[in-house]
C-alpha cells in the first residue's frame, strides 16, 4: 500500500522530487518541524559540511543512514544464523 503524502501548498520553499522526497531550505538556526515531537535544526554550516541537531522522544531511534544500514545488514545476518541453528536443531533431534 502506497502512503499518501500531504502537501501543505502555503509554504513556499517546498520541493517535491516525485513522490518520494520533500526537499526545503534551511538557514544555520531555522530548523524543520515533523509532527508535534520531532523538530530537526541546523546548527553549523562549515564548508560542504552541515551539523544538525535533532530533538525527538527517546523512543525514536534516530541514526546515520551509513550506520542504519549495517545495523540492518547485521540483523540480516543474525537472523539467518537463527534460522540455521533452528534448522541443525530440528536435524539432531531426527537422530
Amino acid at each position: 500500500m502506497k502512503e499518501t503524502i500531504k502537501r501543505d501548498i502555503s509554504c513556499s520553499d517546498r520541493k517535491w522530487k516525485g513522490d518520494e522526497m520533500l526537499i526545503l531550505s534551511r538557514k544555520k538556526g531555522e530548523a524543520i518541524q515533523i509532527g508535534t515531537d520531532i523538530e530537526i535544526s541546523v546548527t553549523a554550516i562549515q564548508g560542504d559540511q552541515v551539523k544538525i541537531g535533532i530533538n525527538a522522544p527517546k523512543n525514536v531511534e534516530v541514526h546515520r543512514k551509513e550506520l542504519w544500514l549495517e545495523i540492518q545488514n547485521e540483523n540480516t545476518a543474525a537472523l539467518k544464523e537463527v534460522s540455521d541453528l533452528s534448522s541443525i536443531m530440528k536435524n539432531t533431534k531426527k537422530d
